[in-house]
């Protein structure tokens, strides 16, 4: 049976430029998806909320169920034009290890001989900022402890 072939008229670079597109529609819709299921600070979620909760969760079902809709046509578009989707590369382990390490960096930033640039710390102060710091660096250690290592 002869393999099927890809369209015709669309050459490697227009192919290139429809996964470039795609990949980026598909970044974008990630984004839209964590906009409509931000969970609430008083439920666990991320404190600093950029998005006020104005969507009924009936809405925020049908924007998530559109998302996949939409996610279909583009794997249709992808498969009917033989562009494939390249495997995962990135070790997620090493990721959140990784975001942990910038999360470390974050909290020297808070240590007193730092913060003497906003302005004059008292020893009071600066035993808080050191308290502060160390409570949040614990917490950090305890997650990336719990993390398989990287060599």
């Amino acid at each position: 049976m002869p393999k099927e072939s890809v369209p015709p008229g669309l050459n490697d670079n227009h192919r290139r430029r429809i996964f470039a597109t795609c990949k980026h529609v598909d970044k974008l819709l990630t984004g839209i998806e964590a906009i409509v299921s931000a969970v609430p600070p008083e439920d666990g979620g991320a404190l600093f909320h950029r998005h006020a909760q104005t969507l009924s969760p009936e809405a925020r079902a049908e924007v998530v169920a559109w998302i996949a809709q939409f996610r279909a046509i583009i794997t249709s578009v992808l498969a009917r034009h033989r562009i494939g989707l390249p495997p995962p590369v990135d070790d997620q382990a090493f990721a959140v290890s990784s975001t942990l390490g910038f999360m470390d960096l974050d909290m020297e930033e808070l240590r007193p001989e730092h913060m003497q640039g906003y302005g004059v710390l008292d020893a009071t102060a600066a035993a808080d900022l050191d308290a502060i710091v160390a409570e949040f660096r614990a917490h950090i250690t305890v997650l990336a402890s719990r993390l398989p290592s990287h060599s």
